[in-house]
């Protein structure tokens, strides 16, 4: 039985590089829970022929440091939410360094992360939907910290 995934091919656009990525040029909709939206720039495939998420970025030489690891707590973030909403289990986000260094990273969907961010996405919806501000800033999802993996 082939796993479902939850956007449309419809909504998609061939974009010929390589042969292997799709161009999305539609905000995807999660099925279920249709506030929560992605805006991906690609479709690709792993090498086993599965669906991946390709996003791809720039980075200054200055911000050279956060990419040594693998990629940014805020970038993951964004990657992760993706995932989550799409129901596709990895994603490549590729990046450009200083306009001369070129790295592609693999990220696993993680379902420990999702949950935090489903949960962290349905408290401000509410918020919103209660006309209630937010605090600004101070928080460890401000400060990039260790929320994500803690």
């Amino acid at each position: 039985m082939s796993k479902r995934y939850n956007f449309k091919f419809s909504n998609i656009h061939l974009l010929d590089i390589m042969g292997r990525v799709v161009e999305v040029k539609d905000m995807l909709q999660h099925p279920k829970h249709t506030y929560r939206l992605a805006n991906i720039d690609g479709l690709t495939e792993d090498d086993n022929g599965n669906p991946a998420i390709l996003e791809v970025k720039t980075a200054g030489v200055h911000r050279r440091g956060e990419w040594e690891n693998g990629i940014p707590v805020y970038y993951e973030t964004q990657v992760q939410h993706y995932l989550a909403v799409t129901g596709v289990p990895m994603a490549y986000v590729a990046v450009l360094i200083g306009g001369n260094t070129f790295k592609l990273c693999e990220v696993d969907a993680d379902e420990g992360i999702q949950q935090k961010l489903i949960a962290l996405e349905e408290q401000f919806r509410i918020m919103v939907q209660n006309n209630i501000r937010p605090d600004i800033g101070g928080s460890d999802a401000a400060a990039g910290g260790p929320w994500i993996h803690g």
